[in-house]
């Protein structure tokens, strides 16, 4: 079963060694905004389908220790929260195993997504507020290309960004994309992988038209 603590707001490792003890569910833990390197450690023993931190401030040192994780995913964050966290810490966490969520707010310079775009495993990049050309190239053409891939706080692409993302065969997860212009449209219809796009509220008859030409873009059903 599933242990949901989003009251707790603070933990001592002692406390995070009895939590980590929780098995089979995930392991809940959004009220706790930071993490000593120990407490990260404790944590990481936790063996569930996931372990969820509300963080918005990461150390090197704790980043390090929640990328030993046992559990089969790791979220870190609130969407639409900024957080504290250097480019050293995302690329530790890059390491980890299974699903990696990262889901607070922060640019993350086209280097450090290679080195995200590296790891083996779904990949929820949910923090990117923007994607440019390099970071798409990057993350399409993933060694592991058939996994799923996160995208949500993208709200919107050009046509060189959208055609750079084309190599990626798993699903392409956008729901944070509103509107697409018809050029746009039509490079994301050439992708070799599902797309997710029903967080559309707006698409102009030339756009949709594009879209349609790939049965595996999924968009609201007024669109269709």
């Amino acid at each position: 079963e599933h242990l949901w603590l989003t009251g707790l707001t603070s933990v001592t490792p002692e406390v995070a060694s009895a939590l980590a003890k929780h098995q089979g569910g995930d392991l809940m833990l959004e009220g706790i905004t930071s993490v000593t390197p120990e407490v990260a450690s404790a944590l990481a023993k936790h063996r569930g389908t996931g372990l969820s931190l509300g963080l918005t401030e990461l150390s090197d040192e704790a980043a390090t220790a929640l990328a030993r994780h046992l559990s089969d995913s790791l979220s870190i964050g609130k969407a639409g929260i900024p957080m504290k966290m250097s480019d050293a810490a995302v690329r530790a966490l890059a390491s980890c195993n299974g699903c990696l969520f990262l889901n607070v707010t922060m640019e993350l310079p086209d280097d450090t997504i290679w080195v995200l775009s590296r790891r083996r495993g779904p990949l929820a990049l949910t923090c990117l507020p923007s994607l440019s050309v390099g970071a798409a190239t990057a993350l399409a053409n993933r060694d592991d290309s058939e996994e799923t891939i996160w995208l949500d706080g993208v709200s919107s692409l050009d046509a060189e960004t959208a055609i750079a993302l084309k190599p990626h065969k798993g699903l392409l997860v956008l729901l944070g994309v509103e509107t697409l212009s018809p050029d746009v449209a039509k490079a994301l219809a050439g992708h070799r992988g599902p797309i997710n796009l029903r967080g559309l509220k707006t698409l102009s008859y030339e756009s949709s038209v594009e879209l349609k030409r790939n049965p595996d873009i999924m968009i609201p059903d007024e669109f269709r």
